[in-house]
């Protein structure tokens, strides 16, 4: 309904959505239903929150190729840089292959092991510990 609706518009909104339609069938077909892509999560470390678009918009290409073509990413950090923020990957794979990402990912930590957790920045609280009884998530 929504597509239908843009296409009616002026300005080629609905060229956009075929576009769109065409770029997820396409990486449907590539990848398959055993198919993954490793892609960067950004174009260098992560940025702060809310600064990504204000750098360059260009850096949130990264990303926007898996949100327009609708399929599962599992985002997996796989470094830090010298200041201690993430590096990560994306493990991209067709629609309806969540499983597939997320088990490439539990493989990928287990060859590479899990990097240290980040201590917060100064100035920011770190988390406040759990009630006491509750129980342990996992």
């Amino acid at each position: 309904v929504i597509e239908r609706a843009l296409g009616l518009l002026p300005g080629g909104l609905g060229a956009l959505v075929e576009e769109a339609r065409h770029l997820r069938e396409a990486m449907d077909q590539t990848l398959g239903a055993t198919g993954l892509m490793l892609h960067p999560v950004y174009t260098r470390t992560a940025p702060r929150h809310r600064a990504i678009a204000l750098r360059n918009p260009r850096d949130v290409g990264c990303t926007t190729l898996f949100n327009v073509s609708e399929g599962p990413v599992t985002v997996l950090r796989v470094d830090t840089d010298p200041r201690g923020l993430p590096i990560g990957i994306q493990i991209a794979g067709a629609r309806g292959q969540d499983r597939l990402t997320l088990a490439a990912a539990r493989v990928l930590e287990e060859l590479f092991g899990a990097p240290a957790p980040i201590e917060p920045r100064s100035g920011h609280p770190k988390a406040p510990p759990p009630p006491a009884g509750a129980r342990a998530s996992g």
